[in-house]
């Protein structure tokens, strides 16, 4: 889609957070990281996925691992994927909908620079999770997550993400999360043989084409807020 900016195409991140988060609800890990479950992160909560490109491989994810889940019901109670780019958000409604998850996602225009409006919506509904991944480019694009962040989280609510090592803006948006009372913990990557299966060919990720390179330096994060501590 032209005109979709860095949102065209899927993303490292995007693809690593979902990987985990199939591998959270499968089963394959018993929790995220300490004192954060699963269950925490997704049963019956508002989930919103910020910035999530077309692909919006978190979301569709989450929804597809629910469906097909045994044992616990972890579905979230809403789960929307959300990107600012109008060419963007057409793509990625007809992604979800081919995927036959258009029932579990609902897709929405959220504008980062366009929050007030959005807080005053008396249909405005605090997220329990915010999901994001590869979101940060840029110094005005960092501060514009950490508005979107501290804006529409419900306080006490969780934030899983993906960053990698190396890039303009993610010293100023892990110091801004960090200030704001966010704390942070840093998830442990799952062996590839956990998130895909250790002889699976047909899910092999290696053909996989996707911006950001090979993942090697990306980090999983957890912010919980602290900001009522």
């Amino acid at each position: 889609e032209e005109g979709g900016g860095t949102g065209t195409d899927p993303w490292r991140g995007g693809l690593l957070l979902a990987q985990h988060i199939g591998a959270w609800i499968g089963g394959a890990a018993v929790a995220p990281a300490g004192g954060l479950s699963a269950e925490t992160l997704f049963r019956d909560r508002h989930v919103v996925e910020l910035g999530a490109g077309s692909a919006c491989l978190p979301s569709m994810a989450l929804a597809a691992a629910c469906s097909h889940g045994e044992g616990v019901d972890l579905r979230p109670r809403t789960l929307v994927a959300s990107d600012g780019v109008d060419e963007t958000v057409s793509a990625m409604r007809r992604n979800v909908a081919e995927n036959r998850l258009d029932n579990s996602v609902r897709v929405e225009h959220i504008d980062w620079n366009r929050l007030p409006a959005k807080k005053d919506d008396t249909n405005f509904v605090p997220a329990d999770t915010i999901m994001f991944a590869d979101c940060v480019y840029n110094e005005e694009g960092a501060s514009a997550l950490y508005d979107a962040i501290q804006t529409m989280l419900k306080p006490g609510g969780n934030v899983i993400g993906v960053l990698p090592d190396f890039r303009v803006g993610l010293d100023s948006f892990e110091k801004a999360m960090k200030s704001g009372g966010f704390c942070p913990t840093i998830i442990p990557r799952m062996e590839k043989e956990l998130l895909i299966g250790p002889n699976s060919e047909k899910h092999s990720t290696e053909k996989f084409l996707c911006s950001g390179g090979g993942g090697k330096h990306y980090r999983l994060l957890w912010w919980r807020d602290c900001r009522a501590q």
